[in-house]
C-alpha cells in the first residue's frame, strides 16, 4: 500500500518527512524504505522523471508523534463506517479529508474509487456492499 499511497507525491517537495506508526515490536524502516524506492521506480516508469526528494522515515508511537493520533482517529472513523455503517464520526471530520481510496471497490474502475470533497464517502456510497 505504501507505493500506492506515495504515487505521484514524491516529486512535490525537496524534503519529505514520513512518520509511520510502530506496529508490533519490529521496526519496519527497511521495508518502508524499499516501498518508497518502489514508488520512485514506478513514478519513473510512468513519467520518465526522477524524484530527487530526500525522504526521511520515522517510526514511532502516537505519544511521540501527535499527528499519528489524528491519523488513528480518522482511520477509526472510516473503519466505523465500513464495519458498522456509522457515518457520524466521519461526517464530522469530512471537511478535513483530502482523499480516501477504496481500492477494493472495482465495480467501475480497476484501481478502485477515490473519495474526496466532490465524491463524498458515506453510508449510501457503501450500500452496494450490504447487497452482496
Amino acid at each position: 500500500m505504501v507505493p500506492r499511497l506515495l504515487r505521484n507525491r514524491l516529486h512535490k517537495a525537496d524534503e519529505i518527512e514520513i512518520v509511520f506508526s510502530r506496529r508490533g515490536k519490529k521496526p519496519r524502516t527497511k521495508a518502508l524504505a524499499l516501498a518508497i524506492e518502489r514508488a520512485r521506480k514506478n513514478f519513473y516508469r510512468k513519467y520518465k522523471m526522477t524524484s530527487n526528494s530526500q525522504v526521511n522515515i520515522h517510526v514511532g508511537s502516537p505519544e511521540r508523534y501527535g499527528g499519528l493520533q489524528a491519523v488513528d482517529y480518522f482511520l477509526w472513523a472510516v473503519q466505523r463506517l465500513f464495519e458498522r455503517g456509522e457515518e457520524r464520526y466521519l461526517k464530522y471530520l469530512w471537511h478535513h479529508v483530502q482523499e480516501v481510496v477504496d481500492a477494493d471497490d472495482r465495480r467501475v474502475r480497476g484501481y478502485g474509487v477515490y473519495y474526496g470533497q466532490r465524491l463524498r464517502l458515506d453510508a449510501s456510497a457503501l450500500a452496494w456492499r450490504n447487497k452482496q
